[in-house]
């Protein structure tokens, strides 16, 4: 519920802020770099289990909530339209098979039952 209301207020602030902000990019490029450094550290927790860090399932919900959000992010931040440049397309490509096989995994993992 909580990330449903973020992506709906982060989209409407961009369709209400954007025209005001043409360099708006770099604000969110910044806060989509942050998100995927907070989206790694899901696989360091995994891996240093002895850190008193949270448990797992917190750092799975979060890693959960915070990918969904970082998909409507990366819609702010190419502002809706495809990317010109090959470099960029790349990265657009990378980005979305990234998110495309977390949203299938989370599918997965929720659908079947476990084995």
């Amino acid at each position: 519920m909580l990330t449903t209301l973020s992506v709906v207020v982060l989209l409407a602030a961009y369709v209400k802020y954007a025209p005001m902000y043409p360099r708006h990019a770099y604000l969110s490029g910044w806060v989509l770099f942050a998100t995927m450094l907070f989206l790694t550290f899901f696989n360091l927790r995994k891996r240093v289990p002895f850190l008193r860090l949270g448990s797992t399932s917190f750092w799975l919900q979060l890693h959960l909530y915070v990918g969904i959000f970082s998909g409507a992010l990366f819609f702010v931040h190419i502002g809706g339209s495809w990317p010109a440049g090959i470099f960029h397309q790349l990265l657009a490509i990378c980005y979305g098979i990234v998110f495309v096989t977390g949203v299938l995994g989370l599918w997965i993992s929720r659908a079947f039952p476990r084995i």
